[in-house]
């Protein structure tokens, strides 16, 4: 009698963490990494629109570095468009909260 409760219970733990990791595969999947759709030239007086990859959140854009040199015209959630204003090298980097996203 024993020998087959352990049995069956051994045969239901198999089951079960067979089931489980059948489940759980088919739910995970890899969290995809927000990223900008290319690194822009801007020449003086000229606009271009950066784009996020795979961002579902809003997030505030800044100018790091260079601010003199590059003023932020529209913000959206997955975009912004910056206008040149003086010759030089500038950061603008998507954040959401405390965290830089690229």
């Amino acid at each position: 009698m024993r020998k087959r409760i352990k049995q069956y219970f051994a045969t239901m733990v198999a089951i079960s963490l067979l089931f489980y990791n059948v489940s759980t595969d088919t739910y995970l999947k890899a969290a995809t990494k927000v990223s900008l759709t290319k690194t822009a030239k801007v020449e003086v007086g000229k606009k271009v629109t950066l784009n996020l990859k795979n961002n579902k959140k809003p997030v505030k854009w800044n100018v790091s570095k260079g601010s003199r040199n590059l003023k932020i015209v529209k913000k959206t959630k997955t975009s912004c468009t910056v206008k040149g204003m003086k010759k030089g090298s500038v950061n603008c980097t998507p954040c959401q909260g405390h965290f830089e996203l690229v």
